[in-house]
């Protein structure tokens, strides 16, 4: 997760001192480790997304000032808090289902990444090119899986810059153990629902011979 922030900073959102950036599930396990990253390196301003009220406290936490809970007023509250500046970046691990008020949200030139589909929705179509034309925007798309495929040397140099963060305390981990495949539906339902928090890692006992 920390290797995934430093990705999506250094590399895909290109994130600057004076940048605002939106984080959708903020209180989540990359949504933590990406504010870590941005209070170590460029110090742009925060603003994060979460599902639930009850995981407003957790994105303060994890180091999100401003946090609001997604739902049809979200852009309209940024937009007042922001006095209609916009946003230069927005990451987004719900897929598509929130896109278009993303891109409400968007200064010009600014940029969406698309990394994941916790929504578990089907994914919809991308804008037509016209209208990122006339919003001066940009939409770009992350998967680590991809990218350790194609470009391992990228994947390598992140890791090695979230090993140092880690090593100098200016990162940290939240995991949680999960026991048996049931417990794992239920985490990824509440990742879906935006109600977890943190990385969970799922433990199977070794079966008796």
């Amino acid at each position: 997760m920390l290797t995934t922030a430093v990705l999506l900073h250094d590399h895909l959102a290109r994130v600057r001192a004076a940048d605002v950036v939106l984080v959708h599930s903020a209180a989540g396990a990359i949504g933590r480790a990406f504010a870590d990253v941005v209070r170590a390196t460029s110090g742009a301003r925060l603003i994060g997304v979460v599902g639930a009220p009850s995981r407003i406290e957790a994105a303060h936490r994890a180091g999100y000032p401003d946090v609001l809970v997604r739902g049809d007023t979200f852009a309209a509250q940024v937009h007042a808090e922001l006095s209609d500046r916009g946003v230069d970046v927005v990451l987004d691990p719900q897929g598509t289902a929130f896109l278009d008020q993303d891109l409400e949200l968007l200064a010009p030139s600014g940029r969406i990444i698309l990394f994941g589909n916790a929504s578990g929705a089907q994914l919809g179509a991308l804008p037509a090119t016209a209208s990122l034309y006339a919003r001066n925007a940009s939409i770009g798309g992350f998967s680590l899986a991809a990218l350790s495929a194609r470009a391992p040397h990228m994947v390598t140099s992140a890791l090695r810059v979230a090993l140092d963060l880690l090593t100098a305390g200016q990162a940290s981990t939240e995991v949680t153990v999960l026991h048996g495949l049931e417990a794992a539906a239920n985490a990824q339902q509440a990742l879906a629902e935006g109600t977890g928090t943190g990385k969970y890692i799922v433990g199977l006992l070794e079966l008796q011979r």
